[in-house]
């Protein structure tokens, strides 16, 4: 018994807002049904979340990233896609400086 169910749009391109109505029936208990609407959209922008502003090089950070449709929603899941990161403004990118100790 799973308490949970993936669902994988197929549908290429998605203009504007669509809605969709998905049911799930068990198979052992046919009375029992679920009923759901997804709304699918185009992604319009994507936010990267960090708890600190800068990582230095061999930390290790976890980020969290945020979808938002061209209305302003969130996204409920982002699961199954997958994202190729590029730095856009390399200026962002420094060499952590070094402090070197004399010792006499």
């Amino acid at each position: 018994c799973q308490n949970v169910a993936i669902i994988r749009t197929l549908s290429e391109d998605v203009e504007g807002v669509e809605k969709i109505l998905v049911q799930a029936k068990d198979i052992h208990s046919p009375r029992v049904e679920l009923r759901c609407e997804v709304y699918l959209s185009r992604i319009d922008r994507i936010e990267v979340e960090t708890s600190v502003r800068r990582i230095n090089v061999d930390d290790v950070e976890t980020l969290g990233v945020k979808a938002y449709d061209k209305q302003g929603n969130v996204f409920s899941s982002l699961e199954g896609l997958q994202f190729e990161w590029q730095v856009g403004d390399e200026s962002i990118l420094r060499m952590p400086t070094t402090t070197c100790r004399r010792t006499s």
